[in-house]
């Protein structure tokens, strides 16, 4: 029986021969990503020497091996392993294969407790004390805290806190560090990586977390940093922030409480005055580029203007379909739509704004200085003085200077309307209905009965108005026929003065014109009437 045993030991991990032998292989040169790999696994060799009342023990020895996370405690790590017949020479001994788990080892210090019986065999087992710790060698001291999950695909990495946990049946992982109490980093897919922070969780295939507090991304996805921030959609990112969300795949989410939760979004939120709970500034569709920026978002300019987007430079707006909704180049939505320019050489009123209003569109600039109602009616606000030229609506409903060239008429001819027909206008004067303002002129609808050419109708085919520049025609062939008239009547008094000149010889030397002869006409006049009157009295004696 053994009355007392003492141990020297030594260990050679394979665990650090296989971080050398893979760096040598990787510096050896090119290896095909396809070919099978052995798997170095976590078996360790385990080497020491017994002694027996200060003697080296010779023969064949049982041990019995317990791995424990303290030099006295109950916490055992992994199984007892057994090895009997081990052979000693001298007092050394070689335990080859000594395997106590793929999670025996996190960084974390561990100690060997050693039973053993000599002969093998024979007798009850002696625990030697004090539990030997098993200790690095001098390479696996420049990587404290990491360490590997083996498997047959590709090895887990796993540092920081020693309750990171990578599955057991993930392959091709990593927790690069981080982790604490209650916040453990934790990877539960394949080829997942994170990199740092507490709290993180990759959830999806090839998932990647750099870091930050309580981020979580799935499969293929990309969180940066920040706290509490969600990818979520297959190839969605979060930068960073807090309280974001990228739930549509290929969306994207920065900022504070920004949700990009359909395909192909981007929204980015700001600080939404910097308030402790924040609003949620969510997506409505797919394909959505958003941006909340409570001081404004420029554009090759730093001056912004609160909530509004500045742009220093060209802006070109193409639609797609004028007139069809989804397709105008420019669209101005809300109680407050608008277009505001400023003036580029400044002045009293420097800023121009364009904006709809009940129907209209209005140009402002101080006062509504034009609008253009919602069928098309124009207003002006104020017209030039002094001007020289006409502004006429053209057929094309242009406004254009008025035109008479022949080079635009067809059908030329002679205007038959004159004096018979200016003898049945009808001029007028008159209240205009809503502004009760005292005017002159023609009522439309008398003047059509008379000629269809002096009256204008709008597009219900209703008689609309006058067309007043044309009645100056009209008016210049009547003055052509009473002059015409007027030269007849003269060439008919120097005939009557050629006769009466005939007749008596002393008149040709009187005074005779046109008054003369009106005054003799009337005076025949009046006797014709005296004769017709007096045979009407006879008749009725």
């Amino acid at each position: 029986m053994l009355r007392r045993i003492v141990l020297t030991l030594g260990m050679v991990s394979l665990l650090l021969l296989a971080m050398i032998n893979f760096v040598y292989a990787q510096e050896s040169g090119p290896q095909s990503i396809d070919a099978p790999q052995s798997v170095i696994g976590t078996a360790f060799t385990y080497q020491g020497q017994l002694k027996s009342n200060g003697n080296p023990v010779n023969g064949t020895c049982d041990f019995q091996l317990y791995l424990y996370d303290s030099a006295a405690g109950l916490g055992q790590i992994g199984p007892m392993v057994d090895r009997s017949g081990i052979p000693v020479a001298n007092g050394y001994f070689t335990i080859a294969s000594l395997d106590f788990g793929s999670t025996a080892f996190n960084g974390e210090a561990r100690w060997l407790r050693i039973d053993v019986r000599c002969p093998a065999g024979n007798g009850s087992y002696t625990t030697l004390t004090p539990r030997q710790p098993l200790t690095a060698a001098p390479y696996a001291l420049a990587l404290p805290g990491l360490y590997t999950q083996q498997n047959a695909t590709s090895p887990n990495v796993i540092g920081g806190y020693s309750g990171n946990i990578i599955s057991s049946t993930m392959v091709g992982s990593v927790i690069g560090g981080g982790g604490a109490s209650g916040f453990a980093n934790n990877v539960q897919a394949n080829h997942a990586t994170i990199g740092g922070g507490k709290g993180n969780e990759a959830r999806g295939y090839a998932a990647t977390i750099s870091g930050g507090h309580g981020n979580a991304a799935g499969y293929l996805d990309t969180v940066g940093g920040g706290k509490d921030n969600t990818a979520w959609g297959s190839y969605a990112t979060v930068p960073g922030g807090r309280d974001n969300t990228a739930q549509g795949d290929y969306s994207f989410a920065a900022g504070f409480r920004a949700e990009a939760n359909h395909i192909g979004t981007f929204v980015w939120a700001d600080s939404d005055n910097n308030s402790a709970q924040g609003t949620s500034f969510t997506s409505t569709g797919i394909d959505q580029f958003l941006i909340r920026a409570g001081g404004g978002v420029g554009i090759n300019t730093t001056n912004t203007l609160a909530s509004g987007l500045t742009v220093n430079g060209r802006v070109i707006a193409g639609g797609t379909a004028i007139g069809v909704a989804g397709g105008e180049p420019f669209v101005a939505r809300g109680s407050n739509a608008g277009l505001s320019m400023d003036d580029r050489a400044g002045g009293a009123n420097p800023r121009w704004v364009i904006f709809p209003n009940g129907g209209a569109l209005n140009f402002w600039n101080g006062s509504s200085r034009l609008i253009i109602d919602g069928t098309g009616i124009l207003y002006l606000g104020n017209i030039g003085v002094a001007g020289t030229t006409t502004l006429c609506r053209n057929a094309q409903n242009q406004i254009a200077n008025c035109s008479s060239s022949a080079r635009y008429k067809n059908n030329i001819s002679a205007l038959a309307l004159g004096l018979e027909t200016v003898a049945q206008l009808h001029p007028v004067t008159f209240d205009w209905t809503g502004t009760g303002e005292h005017d002159l002129g023609f009522v439309a609808e008398q003047v059509d009965q008379v000629t269809p050419l002096l009256t204008t109708r709008n597009a219900a085919g209703q008689i609309e108005g006058v067309k007043y520049d044309r009645v100056s025609a009209v008016l210049v062939k009547a003055v052509q026929e009473q002059q015409q008239q007027i030269a007849a009547l003269q060439q008919q008094n120097i005939e009557l003065q050629t006769r009466l000149a005939n007749l008596d010889p002393e008149t040709s030397t009187a005074s005779f014109n046109l008054f003369n002869l009106l005054s003799v006409l009337a005076c025949g006049g009046m006797i014709f009437l005296v004769i017709k009157q007096l045979q009407s009295k006879r008749g009725e004696a």
